[in-house]
């Protein structure tokens, strides 16, 4: 609103801003960090499958066992007991692994305040079981020896650390076929500072070489005859757009590194 020279109201001037465009660009986003999370979906169902192996074979053999000591009748109340511990034991062991998937699969709608420590351990958690099927050695230690708080995504900040972790599972297959003694090793090591939390995962796999590095978080780029090109143009949006960290790529004596920085959450500072 605007005077005129006797103080009266004399009209009034509106700015409007088109937002169109930035919130056409937010949904344009979340659908690719959405399209890159499905291509994943595999991965992990597949190591739920190896997840899930262990838990069943022990849960047959406790209903056989159970079986045989009822028809011998020496079902005891205490061999009740012990079944069912054991029983509950796989169970929530499976369950557990499912809420995992549950996680990983569900968007988070709002920022928060996360343990990243405890995220990467979910992950890890299961990827182990396809990993040690792939004779992958995994080695994950949080330097800081503390709680690690970030502020940001925690369900896409662990899609980011899958996709991450496929890529160099891809990396070390495709080095074996060329040494078939390889020892496969991926190794994830986490850093807590006073303004940032630090992540790298490293891998002896084939490398990078340095002439394409720089393109490898554009979209649709890849080194894989199967791949969409999504998946680590899909972590610098996550990282850097949505989370407001940095991500890079660099190439080391055995392999590749990733390095992952996030802001560490104001509320434990």
């Amino acid at each position: 609103m605007f005077l005129d020279n006797k103080g009266e109201n004399a009209g009034t001037v509106s700015i409007i801003t088109n937002i169109t465009e930035k919130k056409q660009l937010e949904v344009n986003t979340q659908f690719i960090i959405q399209q890159s999370k499905l291509s994943e979906v595999g991965e992990m169902l597949s190591a739920i499958v190896h997840q899930w192996k262990n838990p069943l074979v022990e849960l047959s053999a406790v209903a056989h066992k159970m079986m045989y000591y009822d028809k011998k009748n020496k079902l005891t109340s205490d061999d009740i007991k012990i079944f069912y511990d054991n029983i509950m034991t796989q169970t929530i062991y499976m369950s557990d692994t499912i809420d995992g998937f549950r996680d990983f699969i569900r968007p988070s709608n709002m920022p928060k305040a996360f343990n990243v420590d405890t995220g990467l351990k979910e992950v890890l958690t299961l990827l182990s079981h396809s990993l040690k099927y792939s004779h992958i050695e995994l080695d994950y230690e949080n330097k800081s020896k503390e709680y690690c708080f970030a502020y940001g995504y925690p369900n896409e900040f662990k899609q980011v650390v899958v996709s991450i972790i496929n890529n160099a599972k891809d990396a070390i297959s495709s080095a074996k076929k060329s040494n078939n003694s390889l020892k496969g090793k991926i190794k994830l090591s986490l850093y807590k500072y006073t303004n940032n939390i630090e992540l790298f995962i490293e891998d002896n796999g084939c490398g990078i070489k340095d002439e394409i590095i720089s393109q490898l978080f554009n979209p649709f780029f890849t080194t894989k005859s199967k791949g969409d090109g999504f998946g680590l143009y899909m972590a610098k949006l996550i990282i850097e757009n949505k989370m407001h960290g940095k991500i890079k790529i660099t190439q080391i004596l055995n392999g590749t590194r990733v390095s992952i920085s996030i802001p560490i959450s104001e509320s434990i500072k």
